[in-house]
């Protein structure tokens, strides 16, 4: 296991709080089987009933969940028992609570079980839970993809438990359900008995009694089935992010009760009297929320664990892992070494001309090699055959251009070589960069319902569609302005113009899952003021819910709410549009201005 594995694992470790258990044979005083017994348990064929036996695609939720064709095994009843306490402990030592329950003869275990998942860091399920009803474990993991789907997707891992051994076929009707959810972005690995995507990850693990298990090393006893978890969920959230977000998730969840003893009831009367003071009461609830987010994020800012895993020690684990044996990874149409390629990230070499130019040196002198060794001719830009003496000489004064068709990629695109495709890496950095300048957006962190609507304020986002093209507004009004609203007031807007895969300012993601690239022009800024109405019953200008997008008016126009910037990003384009306007055009002696040091 590599060093990122355990740092990895560390992140679970310290992350994992809540697991659920569901299972019908759950018992805290575990009988053993005798000898007899396990000599007694017999392999039997399954009674086919108007089926032809050597179908291979019959869903096992008509046969019970039971396969159709060869042999299943008929456990002993003793051989499926869960020992709930051995497990419960096991757990316990790690620092997790376990809860375990048991839905024999209840009703609706299905919608308690969809509100168990949601509130547990993992779901662990038998495959039998009532012997009239083999479908249940099925419909209720169904049902939980269904329910997080929903509410906009969530790291999802789920553990089927059992004593049963035809894997093959509970992975098909697993996938089979989780498709019909997710449609075709699910791979089904049989070797290793699971089910991933980007966000789940599905595994089958056989109890200790199973019999005839169709790999033993996929047996796992009741007292290691948390490091079994740990182990799965380590590889769902596999990353350098993900591990710092594990970390300063975990810190905050350490340092709760510590956060309730300094944010307590002792404050209320100081912020009453802030409400009481204010011009517009309604401002304090703002006042309260950041107060909470910024001791919250003091918490995460400095947990060190959570640092480490984004700085050297945690990039260099990561590099070693992400690189491994390879010598070269492919970036454009030549390749770089891992040494260079892990120089360049730790010691942030792309910021400086010189490191550039090694690096341009490095894909050339590839790109010229590969080239010789596949008996491609290499010529100069006048077309003239060169030899690859004559190539090494122009890339060592850094006059790779005279060589035709070496072409090496613009820094931004160094990304390519931690990806497995351009594809992947543009959007990679789109994602981040998303992330970077929204807060809220329809991309998929929409406001959860009209009790929170979007309003009308500095940073925000909208769009005026005119037939197949859309026009872009971003509010550039001060807060202060955006409230205390008594009648329609003029808000102050900047137009935003579509950008380029190369050129943008902000990148936004729109309710298709797609990327918006917009720009602001600073050659052509084009401000203009829109008119609006307070909000019945408000101060503000409050978004209207529209179908499934928010929405406000202006003198008949409809304008979709499509996000909000982050306040530090509205800001900084506040102030270049501020800077921009205010240049002062001056009649100067051309001789003198050309000597101004200023």
């Amino acid at each position: 296991m590599s060093s990122f594995d355990e740092m990895c694992k560390e992140a679970v470790k310290r992350f994992i709080k809540t697991v659920a258990i569901i299972d019908d044979e759950a018992t805290y005083n575990m009988p053993h089987p005798s000898q007899e017994d396990k000599d007694n348990a017999k392999t039997v064929k399954f009674p086919v009933t108007g089926l032809m036996t050597g179908s291979k695609d019959v869903d096992s939720s008509v046969t019970n969940g039971d396969p159709i064709e060869g042999e299943f095994q008929d456990n002993h009843d003793d051989f499926s028992l869960l020992d709930a306490k051995v497990v419960i402990n096991a757990f316990a030592d790690m620092g997790i609570v376990c809860g375990i329950q048991c839905p024999k003869h209840e009703k609706d275990p299905e919608e308690r079980a969809v509100k168990l998942a949601a509130s547990v860091d993992v779901l662990v399920i038998d495959w039998v839970l009532a012997k009239d009803n083999r479908s249940l474990p099925r419909d209720i993991i169904k049902k939980i993809l269904e329910e997080d789907k929903s509410k906009g997707g969530r790291m999802r891992l789920i553990v089927v438990y059992t004593s049963h051994n035809y894997v093959d076929q509970m992975l098909k009707d697993i996938k089979k359900n989780a498709d019909d959810v997710y449609g075709d972005g699910l791979v089904m690995e049989k070797k290793d008995h699971l089910i991933k995507g980007d966000y789940l990850r599905i595994v089958i693990l056989n109890k200790k009694a199973t019999m005839n298990p169709p790999r033993k090393d996929r047996i796992v006893p009741f007292d290691q089935l948390p490091d079994y978890i740990i182990s799965e969920y380590a590889e769902l959230v596999k990353g350098v992010i993900p591990g710092a977000t594990l970390h300063g998730i975990a810190a905050m969840r350490e340092n709760t009760h510590k956060l309730l003893s300094i944010l307590n009831s002792n404050l209320d009367g100081a912020y009453c009297l802030h409400r009481a003071l204010l011009p517009e009461p309604s401002d304090s609830v703002d006042f309260a929320m950041n107060l909470i987010t910024s001791e919250i994020e003091t918490v995460i800012r400095t947990d060190a664990e959570a640092r480490q895993i984004v700085d050297e020690e945690g990039l260099k684990s990561w590099l070693d892992d992400y690189i491994g044996d390879k010598d070269k990874r492919p970036y454009g149409k030549s390749s770089l070494s891992g040494k260079t390629i892990k120089k360049s990230i730790i010691n942030g070499q792309l910021c400086s001309n010189d490191g550039i130019e090694t690096i341009k040196r490095e894909y050339s002198s590839n790109w010229i090699q590969d080239k010789t060794d596949n008996r491609q001719t290499l010529k100069d830009i006048y077309k003239n055959t060169i030899t690859l003496d004559k190539a090494k000489q122009y890339i060592e004064k850094n006059n790779w251009e005279s060589i035709k068709g070496c072409d090496p990629p613009k820094k931004t695109r160094f990304a390519e070589v931690l990806y497995d495709s351009s594809g992947k890496a543009i959007y990679g950095c789109n994602e981040l960069s998303h992330l970077q300048c929204t807060a809220r957006d329809i991309g998929n962190r929409l406001y959860p319902d009209n009790s929170q609507s979007p309003t009308l304020q500095l940073g925000t986002i909208i769009r005026k569609r005119n037939g197949d093209s859309s026009e872009w507004f971003l509010c550039l009004t001060p807060l202060c302005d955006c409230v205390r609203l008594k009648e329609e007031s003029n808000f102050l807007f900047l137009q935003l113009y579509p950008g380029t895969k190369s050129s943008a300012d902000i990148i936004i993601k729109t309710q298709d899952g797609t990327f918006e690239p917009l720009i602001v022009k600073n050659e052509k800024i084009r401000t203009l003021t829109i008119p609006f109405k307070p909000t019945n019953g408000s101060n503000r200008i409050n978004a209207h819910r529209w179908k499934k997008e928010w929405r406000v008016k202006s003198n008949g126009i409809s304008y979709q709410w499509v996000g909000e910037l982050r306040y530090t990003k509205a800001l900084a384009i506040a102030h270049q549009v501020a800077a921009n306007t205010s240049r002062v055009g001056v009649d100067d002696f051309e001789w003198l201005r050309q000597q101004a040091t200023l």
